[in-house]
């Protein structure tokens, strides 16, 4: 059963990392360095039917919603009682998005604050946490487990963060952003695509 849940999630890894080349997609990130990419049109229809209203509580996963390749301010997704609710605090109860955005076995479950940028600067400059490029870097770590083991580039573009949550220590505090994709810490390539790096990083 060990080995089928490591080729499973191996498996999503690489589906993973096609999909989110789409210029839209939904990635659902918990804390197990595991993000699962959807198309936009799974939650799209979903989008049309939220309200302002409370959240459930309990576990939940993070879903950054990818629009032309950037991404947006991320919700959270309640499996437990198939909610979805986004950075509006506005929810719905869709039980269609668990058959795509699972039920945190693969990915796994927030039971407390998630990991999310506190500080981001470059340069010595602040850079906004509600910035296009820090949801970026959070989603580059957030799929820790399709990282590789590689130099960074010339002409990386060095930032520094400071993080919060409950996996904030294990996250780097300095890291770069290459021109042609992928943000690279202590010898590992993480996942940001060649399109959006050029949109960021300029």
């Amino acid at each position: 059963m060990r080995r089928l849940l490591i080729a499973v999630a191996v498996a999503l890894v690489l589906a993973s990392s096609a999909a989110a080349k789409e210029q839209n997609a939904a990635i659902v990130i918990g804390p197990s360095g595991v993000g699962l990419v959807e198309p936009y049109a799974t939650i799209g229809p979903v989008l049309k039917r939220l309200s302002p209203s409370e959240a459930p509580g309990g576990p939940f996963a993070l879903v950054y919603l990818q629009r032309r390749m950037v991404p947006g301010a991320p919700g959270r997704w309640y499996p437990g009682a198939a909610v979805y609710c986004d950075a509006q605090s506005r929810c719905v109860h869709a039980e269609q998005l668990l058959g795509s955005f699972g039920s945190g076995r693969i990915t796994g479950l927030y039971r407390g604050p998630p990991t999310r940028l506190a500080r981001l600067t470059r340069s010595g400059h602040t850079v906004s946490v509600t910035s296009s490029l820090a949801y970026a870097v959070e989603l580059a770590f957030g799929q820790a487990a399709s990282s590789t083991r590689r130099a960074a580039p010339l002409g990386c573009v060095q930032l520094h963060a400071r993080w919060r949550g409950s996996h904030a220590s294990a996250r780097p505090t300095a890291f770069c952003v290459g021109m042609n994709g992928g943000v690279y810490a202590q010898g590992r390539q993480y996942p940001l695509y060649s399109g959006l790096a050029a949109q960021l990083i300029h």
